[in-house]
């Protein structure tokens, strides 16, 4: 809402000391609108629908588990921490990252979900 105007910018020292401290990543500018340092979830649900619809990335057997995998997803972990993390499978198993090494979030490439706790295929 306030892109353009850059006196309701928030400087980045504050904004890690009262938002992302807090786990928020949003606050309200002067004027009164919201902002967000990341997109809003339905932008993200769309980078995520417009990934999935592309048939070439697909693995279509990964090891061990024998589900259909997407060559790239957005970590969900990540976003709820204020970040915008691709991953990009590596050809292994349905867990990413393989072996549960080289990120601190390993979830499952097929849902997303937390690994090994919550995916249930």
């Amino acid at each position: 809402a306030c892109a353009t105007k850059m006196e309701n910018w928030v400087k980045k020292d504050d904004f890690e000391r009262d938002c992302a401290a807090r786990g928020t990543t949003s606050w309200q500018c002067g004027d009164g609108h919201w902002n967000s340092v990341l997109p809003s979830p339905e932008d993200i649900d769309n980078i995520n629908a417009i990934l999935l619809k592309h048939p070439e990335y697909y693995v279509e057997a990964a090891p061990y588990s024998s589900v259909a995998l997407r060559r790239y997803r957005v970590c969900p972990k990540c976003v709820e921490g204020g970040l915008l993390v691709m991953a990009m499978h590596g050809g292994e198993c349905k867990q990413w990252p393989g072996y549960g090494q080289g990120h601190q979030h390993v979830f499952c490439f097929a849902c997303t979900r937390s690994w090994p706790h919550g995916c249930n295929h």
